[in-house]
């Protein structure tokens, strides 16, 4: 699919030109960096090769930070069968874990979307938690792991280093923004939870729900206790947004500000993503799936 420029807040995806090759260079050289691709670190003559075949394909995206102009990392989007195409990313280690990769990913679905896609498709190692939680965040549903289906890199003795694949995909349907059924359930959960109600919070949460909570993942039953001692004075929920849902599921992702009671709870207090997956049980819905980042 050919993108010739796109815009968000704080980022420019656009094509690939020759001004980017050191930005390319400074990622593409870094070991920890391409851990997960299909090739090892490259050199100086190998990366101004890749440049040369990137500036002339349709299929790659540069990332560009609008404060400096930096190229900080690349979008893929690979058209594939019955009108579906496959995304990838890869960015800058230096820039990891400031949201641009979601923000750049979420302009990119929203985009091929609105020229008529019906699905994108995305592979990812299940080692790379940090890729299938974006994914998940996305509105992404997994729909499967491939055992020792693939392998890029051989071992000493030359023998191929089988590895695993998780299988996600988002479909175009009419999700929008529009559930206010939903959007009143995790008002209460929240209530729940800035109460100290523990019966209340299990109303609405499964107790064997995975809950992901400052990277660390507990069963909803495990968080209804830790919930005893939650400090909570005030929370505000935006940008509340429905990813994915079909007859059994609804996935919603939203931003909570909140602010804590005791100073020793600051790093309780400010502004979280969070993606929730709720599950029909006959004529109501219970958290099966929760995380923060």
């Amino acid at each position: 699919m050919k993108i010739e420029r796109i815009e968000t807040e704080r980022l420019i995806l656009r094509k690939f030109k020759e001004q980017d090759l050191q930005d390319l260079y400074e990622y593409l050289s870094d070991d920890e960096a391409v851990v997960f691709e299909p090739y090892e670190s490259m050199n100086y003559e190998e990366v101004q090769n890749c440049l040369a075949k990137r500036m002339e394909s349709d299929e790659f995206l540069a990332v560009e930070e609008k404060m400096g102009g930096k190229m900080i990392g690349n979008i893929y989007i690979g058209d594939r069968y019955a009108e579906s195409v496959e995304i990838g990313y890869m960015f800058n280690r230096k820039f990891w874990k400031k949201g641009y990769a979601y923000e750049a990913c979420s302009r990119v679905c929203e985009y091929v979307f609105q020229q008529g896609v019906h699905r994108i498709e995305a592979n990812c190692d299940p080692l790379n938690e940090a890729s299938w939680k974006l994914l998940e965040r996305l509105g992404f549903l997994r729909e499967g792991c491939l055992q020792k289906d693939n392998y890029f890199r051989k071992d000493e003795k030359g023998r191929p280093v089988w590895k695993d694949t998780y299988i996600y995909s988002k479909l175009n349907t009419p999700v929008g923004r529009d559930c206010s059924e939903i959007r009143e359930l995790e008002i209460k959960m929240w209530e729940a939870a800035k109460k100290r109600d523990k019966k209340a919070f299990l109303k609405l949460v499964s107790e064997d729900a995975v809950m992901v909570c400052g990277g660390f993942r507990c069963t909803g039953a495990e968080y209804a206790r830790i919930i005893e001692e939650f400090d909570c004075k005030e929370y505000r929920i935006s940008d509340f947004e429905v990813v994915a849902r079909d007859s059994e599921f609804i996935q919603v992702h939203y931003q909570i500000t909140t602010s804590v009671n005791e100073e020793a709870n600051q790093d309780l207090a400010g502004t979280f993503h969070i993606t929730t997956t709720w599950k029909r049980y006959g004529e109501e819905f219970k958290v099966v799936f929760n995380m923060d980042r």
